[in-house]
């Protein structure tokens, strides 16, 4: 079943590498990993893996808004540099 994140918004950069807002939201919703990439930026930034609709990776890069809300300005589908950060039992990968 899909589950709709109403907090989280898509910029337009986001859909660059062609992914589709269904699946954007989903990995937001359900996340592998999540990471601070600059927590004292304004806005702070975050770097989240999470499988689309599919089931399939993407990496994503996202703004905490000032009322908690999420602005997806990055997504495409998980580059193998970013593998390592995956827990060792998501995807059958493992960190080497």
């Amino acid at each position: 079943m899909y589950y709709d994140n109403p907090r989280v918004e898509i910029h337009r950069a986001a859909r660059a590498h062609g992914v589709r807002d269904a699946d954007i939201r989903h990995a937001a919703a359900r996340p592998v990993v999540v990471a601070d990439i600059d927590p004292d930026a304004d806005p702070p930034k975050l770097f989240v893996i999470g499988p689309d609709t599919a089931g399939n990776l993407l990496e994503l890069v996202m703004l905490i808004l000032i009322d908690d809300r999420l602005l997806a300005i990055h997504a495409m589908p998980l580059r193998r540099a970013y593998y390592r950060l995956l827990p060792n039992d998501v995807g059958g990968f493992h960190a080497n």
